[in-house]
């Protein structure tokens, strides 16, 4: 660690003096990048709740006696929730393509294909 960052000091946590972000930083900053910073950190802070304790917000979406079968979820709410989901796994992707050197065409298909789902979600 140290021959690839430099000195790594363990309070406070820094890599070659900086400071390393916290986990709800680097959505902030994600956030910020990729769309409104608040509702990053709101969907966040939602997903942690849910993936660490025992919840029954899945619940929220289904609707008791409803004639169908399946959540009740807008096509607006349904675009944020894939979002927040398939954004960071699709710029991850895009990362590791540009840091092996492999051409990012891939990637950028799935993303115009993603976009495009989406555009017929919402249309």
């Amino acid at each position: 660690l140290s021959a690839e960052f430099g000195t790594f000091v363990v309070d406070p946590a820094s890599l070659d003096g900086r400071v390393m972000l916290s986990p709800t930083e680097l959505v902030a900053h994600y956030g910020e990048r990729w769309g409104q910073e608040r509702e990053w950190i709101g969907s966040y802070d939602y997903l942690c709740a849910t993936a660490t304790h025992p919840s029954v917000s899945a619940f929220e979406y289904f609707e008791a006696g409803a004639a169908h079968r399946g959540p009740s979820v807008s096509p607006e709410t349904l675009s944020k929730i894939l979002t927040i989901a398939v954004v960071p796994y699709l710029k991850a992707r895009e990362y590791m393509a540009v840091y092996f050197g492999l051409k990012p065409d891939l990637v950028h298909s799935d993303i115009t294909a993603f976009e495009a789902a989406l555009n017929n979600l919402t249309a």
